[in-house]
């Protein structure tokens, strides 16, 4: 039996590491981890105590991980068990009389001391409030009488006071002993939240704070209600009577538009009125009482108005909606109703259909369309104070004039300035509706514009104010003829009043950095401190201009390289320096690790081998302000340059038993502004104190040669073992570079976060604005009608035209920043990390800081645990994303996968023998080089250079294929030739052809059998649409020319049919149409094959190719006469022999044998093959038809038509209207006595007019 003591033996300190003791070490970590640990039971060694724990041994630190857990910012996802039980034994039976006794006894005494104590209180202030009888005195008094009478009424009933809120701060704040019991009820109510709510992704937006309770109680009358008219006080005094409440716990009552809104005191209160409603809502004629319910909306378009059976028989369509709802949700509605706007098409509805509980699937009625949730928005309010988009409540600005705009003293009323907007400076009135300064909706939720789409807005709205009242502004300075139009709207902005003070702008700096368009204006930049600090500054750090540098090493192990690039993206790391990287290779792709926030650069494009891949890999957000162009003096896998604004980075790796790396480094020349960081595998006195190995005096003499500061703290180890091997050195002033643990990747380094200051951003360029939605198009519609004023109407000379042209222009460019929005390659968070691995990130860093340089058991435990987890996340997020996908459409766009460009970004460009490295550089180059004009020089001499191959065609195997001369050249025969996309070979068996188009559609099947399995997947309607899309056609390509059909004739008897000996080329071709049925079906491996044609609808190979041979006989009976083809199908025609002349001096007779043309041709009857007529237009104009009564007109349009050419087409088109406002229409042509086609259809609102 062991036990845990609070005074451990003496030991030897396993933390002593003598001259390598890290500076920074907590010595006494372990020992008030380890204080309060629970007393350890006898049990057998590795089994888990508990459901979903890991095994862990006696003497785990993971039984007291709840404190580390809890100051590292995550909670654990299974508690510590108990181990303090004891084995079962018999017990007495349970005693309540003896506690109860003692209970009461205690009880009675504490309330006897608080009586004591309040009555003694009492006494000295009744003396004391009789000196103060009157005025604002006794008032005081007297509120102050009524507060400590509340506070005795709560002490005397022993109401128990809110509990302390549960964070992490309140728990590392407590002492240990504490920490146990806080830490322990904190995971029991996350563990709680996180079994109800599901699992939160990073990048999605986090959950607010939880919504208040509804006290209201809703009284629905009649519209023709007597109690419509009585007052609130009548209502809460019946209500109170009735149910003999105190009239304090009904201190609201409400009218509302369906009646009376009783707001309770409390939820009990809430449900006594609705539970007793039979007591008093009769008196008041109510027709229901109720609270508020939430309900979920849902649009269900494309519906059909009418169901019928398999007879035709009209359904039920109410009761049939009802229960198809309720099969496909799992859940009964609670209001069904059609939408306000329906659509065109008569045959089809919109309907909305409301839930109480939200439905977490894709669903669908019938053939209608997905259903959609519909979000409802407030729209956004206007301040009454400032005239600004926020409520008038919190307001501290100064007033403005809703007329003016002006901050002055006068009444809007009574204003006779100019009308202008306080917002968009427009000529118009500050509460216009439409104006373009208001909130716009993005994506269905209202924001409000960004500093830059209100800085257009304001640009265009005062040209148009002065364009207005240029009579009145003619004496005043012209504040934009000189000046750019940008600075104009910024000093009008500034000198407006709307400016909010600091006084009056109270929002903390946290606030700063959500995702409003406010934390764009005005950031505030905190002063670092602690790790938890910097990352807060990190957040906030998009206007700081410095460079923040992630660098570890991943050894090469997947899921430590995702994890540092999730890490370095949640602590907005700019650039990542990441050594021996995770790469592999797939199907001659060279694959590696990516993330959506970071462009990926590495220092080779292809490699095939472990020994040609790279050994360093570089990261560098996506961000406007950073603009980074790789460098490559020299070849090498180990050194990877980047120029990122004004810094050259360079990523450095360096085996112990390779010198090229270093030798390149060592000889490359240094230039200003640059950081060397990297694994360098060696010690020296400088940074390590001991001996010096693996060259580190060569690099502490280059550094110092060349003025390359270190930027390692002294005897700060960076990996387990306690060296120092991962460095960085620069010539940037103010450089830092520290060792944080709380970016651990569970990698055998530590990580190195490194801050380059002073930092000039790039400069940005303009792009693409997006003006997509209907929103965005109503703005900038309303943005150019607003600047359409300031356009010059008159536009003679060629001068005023080019002033109309650019004022135009400008007008559109300004309206379309103004309303669009920048269509930019932002950074996103990576989708699969969630709030699990982080929690397992948390989890391995508490036991790495118990073991800051072991390899334990503990830390090998920990590390499997969170890499699993890291694996399952991204399994499941694929897996997801997969089951989603609902149409072809998205298979498609899997599909696609296949063709990727690749992760990385775009290496230097070499054109001729220079080099260009810079983007500007290569985007000049590729200029030069293909778009800029030439001269007749530069013209081709020959423009059609023709084809020349040479094949040897032969019924037989070929012994010798010998070259033939042509011109100049000599043209070696070659095993196969592709001519129009079919391979030729020399016995035209066509089995190259058929082996590499088979391949590649074979690659497509692969890669959808890869996506589906038998439990997970897209629907098969789906895939077997990729798989008709982009299997088949690949694979039966240019079967016309070489499929011959199960039989062809024989070369000695062409009347003989005989096998066409194709079986080999079937064989090949059915294995890809077997991958594309099993990616369709969610079907076992012992599935027969003809079930698993039957059920996906993929016929077997044969019958495809038969299906294209008679696709490509109907196309042959479609040629006219003239096409080069129909005479190449036509039968041979007996020869005719002339009896004067030898038979070996006439013409040769055509070859009776029956090619595949002719065969394919032979498959369908002979028809009538149409006529290529060339187009022509009647040269007059027919005179109406229609000039007497019907019948005469009838009598004449028969005459007519007999005189028509036959191959005229005649059109009869005819439209009506409805009573209901609807209009339709119908078409038919005729030629001759045949109907080609004919249509009908229902016309729009807009062209029925």
């Amino acid at each position: 039996m062991a036990s845990a003591t609070s005074c451990p033996p003496i030991v030897p300190d396993p933390f002593d590491l003598g001259i390598h003791t890290p500076a920074n070490l907590n010595r006494g970590a372990r020992t008030a981890l380890l204080q309060n640990s629970p007393a350890v039971v006898n049990g057998p060694v590795g089994v888990p105590p508990a459901f979903g724990r890991t095994a862990q041994t006696p003497s785990s630190p993971l039984n007291a991980i709840s404190t580390a857990a809890a100051t590292e910012g995550a909670q654990l996802a299974h508690p510590a068990p108990s181990s303090d039980t004891a084995p079962t034994t018999e017990q007495q039976p349970v005693s309540l009389i003896e506690a109860a006794t003692k209970l009461a006894r205690d009880r009675a005494e504490e309330y006897n001391a608080k009586l004591k104590v309040f009555q003694a209180f009492c006494a000295k202030f009744e003396e004391a409030a009789k000196q103060f009888t009157t005025g604002p005195e006794r008032e005081f008094a007297q509120k102050f009488a009524d507060s400590f009478l509340d506070s005795w009424n709560q002490a005397l009933t022993d109401a128990k006071s809110a509990p302390a809120p549960t964070t992490y701060s309140a728990i590392a704040a407590s002492p240990p002993a504490a920490n146990s019991a806080l830490a322990h009820q904190l995971r029991h109510h996350q563990q709680q939240r996180q079994q109800q709510q599901p699992p939160h992704r990073q990048g999605q937006p986090t959950a607010g704070a939880p919504l208040r309770v509804d006290l209201r109680v809703f009284i629905r009358l009649d519209a023709e209600a007597p109690a419509r008219a009585h007052n609130d006080y009548a209502i809460r005094a019946h209500i109170s009577r009735k149910l003999g409440v105190d009239p304090r716990k009904i201190p609201r009552v409400l009218q509302v538009r369906s009646g009376w809104a009783v707001l309770a005191a409390d939820i009990t209160t809430r449900d006594l009125l609705v539970q007793r409603q039979t007591e008093w809502a009769p008196d008041l004629g109510a027709t229901a009482v109720e609270t508020r319910q939430e309900w979920f909306t849902y649009l269900v378009s494309d519906y059909p108005r009418k169901l019928t059976d398999l007879y035709g028989n009209e359904a039920d369509s109410d009761a049939a909606v009802d229960e198809e709802i309720e099969i496909q949700t799992g859940q009964k509605p609670v209001n069904i109703r059609p939408a306000r706007h329906q659509p065109d098409n008569p045959l089809t509805k919109t309907l909305l259909v409301s839930f109480l509980e939200p439905v977490k699937k894709y669903w669908r009625l019938f053939s209608s369309r997905p259903a959609r949730l519909i979000k409802k928005t407030d729209r956004p309010r206007q301040c009454n104070v400032c005239l600004d988009y926020h409520r008038s409540r919190t307001c501290h600005r100064l007033p403005l004039c809703k007329r003016c705009g002006k901050a002055a003293g006068h009444d809007s009323g009574d204003c006779t300035a100019p009308e202008q907007c306080a917002n968009c400076l427009g000529p118009h009135s500050a509460n216009f509706a439409d104006c373009p300064a208001r909130p716009k909706k993005v994506h269905g939720v209202f924001r409000r514009l960004t500093k830059e789409q209100r800085d257009h807005i304001r640009v265009v709205g005062a040209e148009t104010f002065r364009q207005r009242n240029v009579d009145a502004q003619r004496h005043a300075p012209d504040l934009q003829q000189n000046g750019p139009q940008q600075d104009s709207a910024r000093s009008l902005e500034r000198s407006s009043p709307r400016a909010p003070s600091p006084a009056a702008s109270r929002a903390p700096s946290c606030i700063m950095v959500a995702t409003t368009p406010e934390a764009e204006e005005e950031p505030e930049h905190p002063r670092p401190g602690s790790p938890r600090k910097r990352r807060i500054v990190l957040i906030m750090r998009p206007h700081d201009h410095g460079h923040e540098v992630f660098q570890a090493n991943v050894g090469k192990v997947p899921p430590v390289h995702d994890c540092a690039l999730a890490l370095a993206d949640s602590e907005r790391y700019d650039i990542v320096l990441l050594q021996e990287p995770w790469t592999t290779t797939a199907n001659s792709r060279c694959l590696t690790k990516t993330h959506p926030a970071y462009d990926t650069y590495s220092p080779v494009e292809t490699w095939n081998s472990n020994s040609t891949r790279p050994r360093v890999m570089t990261y560098v957000r996506r961000d406007s302000t950073l603009s980074a162009d790789q460098n490559r003096p020299y070849q090498s896998r180990d050194i990877l340059w980047l120029t990122v604004n004004d810094t050259i980075i360079v990523n450095f790796y360096r085996q112990n038993d390779e010198r090229d790396a270093l030798d390149t480094l060592l000889q490359w020349p240094i230039p200003d502004r640059c950081l060397v960081a990297g694994d360098f595998n060696a010690r020296h006195h400088t940074w390590q104190t001991g001996p010096t190995t693996n060259r580190g005096h060569e690099i502490a003499s280059w550094a110092s040669e060349n003025d390359l500061g270190l930027l390692n703290t002294s005897d700060i180890p960076t990996n387990p073992h306690g060296n120092t091997i991962d460095l960085a050195f620069s010539n940037v002033p103010l450089a830092e570079a520290n060792v944080e643990d709380h970016l651990a990747t569970s990698s055998d380094h530590f990580t190195l976060s490194l801050t380059l200051p002073n930092v000039e951003p790039a400069p940005t360029h303009p792009g693409k604005i997006r003006v997509t939605t209907d929103d965005v198009l109503k703005r900038f519609v309303e943005i150019v009608e607003l600047g359409s004023t300031a356009i010059p109407v008159a536009a003679s000379s060629p001068l005023e035209l080019d002033k109309l042209t650019s004022t135009l222009v400008s007008l559109l460019q300004s309206a379309a920043k103004a309303a669009g929005r920048p269509a930019r390659k932002g950074a996103r968070n990576a989708p699969w990390w969630t709030e699990e691995c982080a929690l397992a990130a948390a989890g391995y860093r508490a036991i790495r800081r118990l073991y800051p340089l072991g390899f334990n058991q503990e830390v090998q435990i920990a590390k499997r645990d969170f890499h699993r987890m890291v694996r399952r996340a991204k399994r499941l997020y694929w897996r997801n994303l997969i089951n989603s996908f609902s149409d072809s459409s998205s298979v498609f766009k899997a599909v696609r996968w296949l063709r990727s460009p690749g992760a990385f970004q775009p290496p230097p460009l070499q054109v001729d023998d220079v080099v260009y490295e810079t983007q500007l550089d290569k985007a000049n180059a590729l200029r030069r080089a293909t778009l800029e004009r030439r001269t007749a020089e530069d013209d081709i001499q020959n423009p059609w250079i023709e084809k020349t191959e040479v094949m040897h065609f032969s019924r037989s195997k070929l012994e010798t294929a010998p070259a033939i001369r042509h011109g100049d050249f000599e043209k070696h025969p070659e095993a196969a030739m592709r001519w129009l996309g079919i391979w030729l070979d020399s016995n035209l068996s066509f089995r190259v052809h058929a082996e590499k188009w088979t391949a590649k559609s074979q690659a497509v099947a692969h890669h959808l059998r890869g996506l589906t399995n038998t439990i997970h997947g897209p629907l098969p309607s789906a895939v077997r649409s990729a798989v008709r899309a982009c299997v088949e056609p690949v694979l039966l390509c240019g079967t016309e020319v070489w499929y011959p059909g199960a039989t062809r004739p024989r070369w000695d008897q062409p009347c003989k049919d005989r096998p066409s000996s194709i079986q080999h080329l079937l064989q090949r071709m059915n294995k890809a149409i077997v991958q594309s049925m099993r990616a369709i079906l969610p079907a076992w491996k012992t599935t027969p094959i003809a079930i698993l044609h039957r059920e996906s609808g993929i016929p077997p190979i044969t019958q495809l190719l038969e299906a294209r041979r008679y696709r490509f006989s109907a196309r042959l009976k479609s040629l006219d006469e003239t096409h080069p083809l129909v005479k190449r199908t036509l039968p041979p025609r007996q020869p005719t022999y002339h009896q004067l002349i030898k038979r070996k001096y006439q013409a040769p007779t055509e070859s009776s044998f029956r090619t595949r043309l002719r065969r394919t041709n032979e498959l369908l009857a002979p028809c009538p093959r149409p006529a290529l007529m060339q187009k022509f237009f009647g040269k007059g104009q027919d005179t109406p038809l229609q000039t007497a009564p019907k019948e005469e007109s009838a009598e004449a349009f028969l005459q007519w038509v007999e005189t028509v050419d036959p191959t005229t087409w005649i059109v009869y088109s005819d439209g009506s209207l409805s009573s209901e406002g609807a209009a339709s229409y119908g078409f038919a042509i005729h030629q001759k006595d045949l109907s080609i086609c004919d249509g009908s259809g229902r016309l729009g609102p807009a062209e029925s007019v």
